[in-house]
């Protein structure tokens, strides 16, 4: 979800992104942000598809791993930078870029996102 975060009238144009995921530190997956903007006034929410793979993940650098695939739980966590321009009511245009950290469970058995804790 992209937003301005205040009632000043804002437009947020940003340019493509990638989206890395994370188990215990090792890359297991990216999504792509596509190019877009966010309107004055408005939250744009994006929906990406992720792609999760278990090839860099070994038995010698992941003990916990059976362990958290049993429970039917898999704790990740996802970085990303986003880069791009801010408009302030059509006169000040400024580059600006803004780094994500997040922490959550996907749900094995639905695939679905839990705990989602970003800043």
């Amino acid at each position: 979800m992209i937003s301005s975060g205040s009632r000043t009238p804002i437009l947020a144009k940003y340019n493509n992104a990638t989206v890395y995921f994370y188990y215990n530190d090792i890359q297991v997956g990216s999504a792509v942000v596509p190019k877009s903007k966010a309107n004055f006034l408005s939250t744009k929410k994006v929906n990406v598809a992720m792609d999760l793979s278990s090839a860099n993940l070994t038995s010698v650098n992941n003990t916990n791993l059976a362990s958290d695939l049993n429970s039917g739980v898999l704790p990740l966590t996802s970085k990303s930078r986003l880069s791009g321009k801010v408009e302030l009511m059509l006169i000040f245009k400024k580059k600006k870029s803004v780094d994500m950290s997040c922490t959550m469970d996907v749900r094995i058995a639905t695939r679905e996102l839990e705990n989602v804790k970003c800043k």
